[in-house]
């Protein structure tokens, strides 16, 4: 049994969803990383886990050492470090003859290398330390090849469709949109209100916008509503747990993410799984969670104002709305579920170990 060791934040549900679908057949298995809280119970019980508090950057000075001992203590066979520009660099630290990959996410290959050339200089130091890399999306696999020369492997997040189903929703009393996301510029959730606000000049109708999430720009985009006199049609219901997504996806018609730069879209197919049809933006990893015509649209940034228009046809016809939502979900639980990501995660290991003579 090879023992595996993984670093990262502790805190992220995308981290626990991969420690969670590791073969504990093959795996002995090994955690280290920064929580801000305790995360009593969010790993399995078979997991070696080693908690260091997180209170800010410094605090990845703590979580290096606590590697380093771990790392010395055990002498891993395999290190998995997830997030290139954090946990990554921590990995680098430790010398000793191991399989390292490193698993990227997205801003720590899409905006971090671009910042100065003493950024690019790290982004491809801690790249070019890895036997392999796993990349969540293929715009993240082109932009870790154009970084480096290590192999890039493709690992998607995976979606709990136990948990993101279709559930009644009661006391509804008229049609909704919306979305889940960040109340951030990159987010675009500033083009979905003035789509929105477009399709109610347009079409007159009796539609709700409800917009989930926090953010720093919560604030002008509510001045947003006001200016366009949409503010009595748009609810923001600020931030909500994973465990609420699903109920407020359920309460949607159409769910949307306008985004102008996104490294995967997890939130599309959580929304697909709760049987909601989504319409995208042709950026980054969106276009690959979405069946175009078939789960939903994908709106190239150029043809925003074509949105009301397809909106509309959605909302007119609720055979058309059904089978985008079930053609959602059935293509999420075909390549997304949890058992699907895990198993290619654990083929990928293996794809690794192969090519360097270490099965």
């Amino acid at each position: 049994m090879q023992k595996i060791l993984l670093l990262g934040n502790l805190d992220s549900i995308h981290l626990q969803k991969v420690v969670a679908g590791l073969d504990k057949s093959k795996y002995k298995v090994f955690v280290v990383g920064g929580s801000r809280n305790k995360p009593v119970g969010l790993y399995p019980s078979h997991v070696f886990l080693y908690t260091s508090k997180f209170r800010g950057k410094l605090s990845y000075l703590a979580i290096a050492i606590k590697f380093l001992l771990v790392s010395l203590k055990v002498s891993p066979d395999i290190i998995n470090a997830h997030y290139a520009t954090s946990y990554g660099f921590i990995s680098t630290l430790y010398r000793k003859n191991c399989v390292r990959i490193i698993s990227v996410w997205g801003s720590d290959l899409l905006l971090f290398p671009h910042r100065s050339r003493l950024h690019l200089f790290l982004s491809r130091y801690i790249l070019d330390s890895a036997d392999a890399i796993f990349a969540t999306s293929k715009i993240l696999e082109t932009s870790a090849r154009n970084l480096c020369n290590k192999p890039v492997h493709i690992t998607p997040f995976g979606i709990n469709t136990r948990l993101f189903q279709r559930v009644n929703v009661k006391n509804v009393t008229s049609k909704a949109i919306g979305t889940v996301k960040g109340l951030e510029d990159v987010y675009g959730i500033d083009r979905l209100i003035r789509v929105f606000a477009k399709w109610k000049k347009q079409y007159n109708g009796d539609l709700l916008l409800r917009i989930a999430g926090d953010g720093s720009k919560a604030v002008s985009l509510y001045d947003l509503c006001v200016e366009l006199g949409i503010e009595n049609s748009v609810e923001f219901v600020g931030r909500i747990s994973q465990y609420e997504v699903p109920k407020f996806l359920s309460s949607l018609s159409i769910y949307f993410a306008l985004s102008r730069s996104e490294s995967f879209g997890v939130a599309v197919l959580e929304a697909s799984a709760c049987e909601v049809p989504v319409i995208v933006t042709e950026v980054g990893g969106l276009p690959e969670v979405v069946v175009d015509g078939t789960t939903g649209y994908i709106v190239p940034e150029s043809e925003l104002d074509q949105i009301p228009k397809i909106m509309n046809s959605i909302l007119e016809n609720p055979d058309h709305c059904s089978e985008l939502g079930r053609a959602g979900r059935k293509f999420v639980v075909a390549n997304f579920s949890l058992n699907e990501t895990s198993r290619v995660y654990n083929k990928q290991i293996e794809n690794v170990l192969k090519s360097i003579d270490r099965v």
